[in-house]
């Protein structure tokens, strides 16, 4: 039985400050070696003494990379691929970082979190290291993954995190209370430098993987200098890009499955506002065109935001019979404007709404201009058609489509 008395409530909580204290030394430590090493951080991380405990443990310096780049990048549902995107998710970014920062404070939070990341990282680097390292250096390569990979991850939050915060700093410089502290020059001085920093560490969170992998593996074909062993050596920054897509993927599953959920309960609703305009041109021997301008409200009330390429927009005419296959016509190439000015991307804010111009040339057949002429006329059976202008937007495998009736009079008296 022991003789040791309880440590007291203050010496408990010594103890936790303490350690964490000493946690974050080793992140530190951990995290400017390979930015100051970025070639020979494997080999020095490899060679580190355990017992010493200088830096953080692989796997452990990999939860958390992996718990804070799934902060930034799980309200984003289009991975890293999109990474300038991200700007229209700041106030998204910085909610999720502050509702759930505390959850790194818990082992169950903190492993939940990190989960995406820290599983896609060892299941690729246990395929991997079967196919790009010999059996006796498999041990070796997975640990230098596990601290790239962490590294990574932990730089991109830093960069973007910085970078959402940027504009907080910069409105205290100016601020009313320090413009007599600071002239202009300095100010800009101190942008500039801040730039600089997070360039040159979002630089080194790029090429750190490929580089330090691709280093310890031209190391060890040095050696022996194999045809395979080169291979090797080509294959890890491959390796590297593909980790990155991936667990930015990875990450961003809890957006796109609340996303889903969330759409599921609740649609974006689609509708139309002022006149369409409709001017057709064109004659028998060249084809007709018919040009279709509308204005759309896009009202997106699930309580998510709502992002989609202007590639996902289509425009089209529609002759919809009362039985049989509808004959849909679509324009070749769709026009996108909020304000007069074009854009590429769809993005409104969680139950808000917002006026697209949407713009597109339909190619029509001398078939369909017959039909319309009739059915302006009265003429036979083509009363039984409906003639139509639709909208189609498509987010993920989500489809919201919108039509509104044409007047074929209007539309046939356009024609030139």
């Amino acid at each position: 039985m022991s003789d040791k008395p309880d440590p007291t409530i203050s010496e408990k909580i010594e103890n936790a400050v303490e350690g964490l204290l000493r946690f974050g030394s080793r992140m530190f430590n951990t995290s400017w070696l390979m930015l100051r090493h970025p070639l020979r951080c494997g080999d020095i991380l490899l060679q580190a003494d355990r017992v010493e405990k200088r830096y953080v443990l692989p796997l452990s310096y990999l939860t958390i990379g992996g718990f804070i780049f799934t902060l930034v990048i799980a309200v984003y549902p289009f991975g890293i691929l999109n990474i300038l995107d991200l700007i229209w998710f700041d106030d998204d970014i910085s909610r999720n970082i502050y509702q759930n920062f505390a959850s790194a404070f818990s082992i169950t939070g903190l492993l939940t979190a990190a989960f995406p990341v820290f599983f896609s990282v060892t299941i690729i680097t246990y395929l991997a290291q079967h196919v790009l390292v010999e059996a006796d250096s498999r041990d070796d390569f997975a640990m230098i993954s596990y601290y790239v990979f962490g590294y990574q991850a932990l730089f991109f939050f830093i960069v973007l995190f910085s970078l959402l915060f940027l504009d907080v700093l910069i409105s205290a410089i100016n601020g009313p209370y320090v413009e007599e502290l600071l002239d202009e020059a300095l100010q800009v001085l101190i942008v500039n430098i801040i730039f600089v920093a997070l360039f040159v560490i979002w630089v080194s969170a790029i090429i750190t993987p490929a580089f330090a992998l691709t280093y310890w593996r031209f190391r060890a074909w040095k050696a022996h200098k194999t045809k395979a062993g080169f291979l090797r050596v080509a294959a890890m920054p491959l390796y590297a890009i593909l980790m990155l897509t991936v667990t930015s993927y990875a990450a961003s599953l809890p957006s796109v499955l609340k996303d889903k959920v969330a759409n599921d309960l609740v649609r974006v609703e689609l509708d139309f506002i002022g006149d369409l305009s409709i001017n057709m041109a064109g004659n028998l021997s060249d084809g007709y065109v018919a040009a279709v301008t509308i204005d759309l409200i896009i009202d997106n009330a699930p309580d998510a935001i709502l992002v989609t390429e202007k590639r996902n927009v289509s425009l089209f005419i529609e002759l919809e019979p009362e039985s049989g296959e509808t004959d849909r016509f679509f324009a070749a190439k769709t026009t996108l404007e909020e304000h007069g000015q074009p854009v590429q991307f769809i993005h409104i804010d969680r139950k808000q709404s917002k006026v697209y111009r949407i713009s597109g040339n339909i190619d029509l057949t001398e078939t369909e201009i017959a039909l319309i002429r009739a059915k302006a006329n009265g003429k036979g059976e083509s009363n039984s058609y409906d003639f139509l202008a639709g909208v189609e937007l498509s987010r993920g495998s989500d489809r919201f489509t919108r039509h509104v009736s044409l007047s074929e009079s209007d539309a046939i008296a356009s024609l030139k």
